[in-house]
């Protein structure tokens, strides 16, 4: 399965000030899937980032996030790895300027 292109299909034709976030399961089926503001995302805390008791419960592995900001240019492009007990154990993200990170 190619998440990516999967996630790619549901983008908006000009997202601007927008988070899209895509939660799966192990079986790489889609459990939840969002659209937030840029403010909301990075104002709020959110279950699906926040709190591996809501990952647990739902059976969530992975989290997929494209953030834009108000000119619609995609600066993030994130991937979250969680256990079965909806920790946290690796992630990582593409920036606007090509660099990534992971951890």
């Amino acid at each position: 399965m190619n998440d990516r292109q999967d996630t790619s299909q549901r983008r908006p034709k000009k997202p601007k000030s927008v988070v899209l976030l895509e939660a799966f399961d192990s079986n790489g089926k889609t459990v939840l899937s969002t659209e937030m503001s840029f403010t909301d995302f990075y104002d709020t805390k959110l279950e699906l980032i926040d709190s591996s008791s809501f990952r647990r419960e739902r059976n969530i592995s992975k989290v997929h996030g494209l953030v834009y900001d108000s000119k619609g240019t995609l600066v993030e492009d994130f991937w979250n790895n969680y256990s079965e007990s909806g920790e946290r154990t690796h992630g990582s993200v593409r920036y606007e300027d090509g660099t990534t990170q992971e951890d």
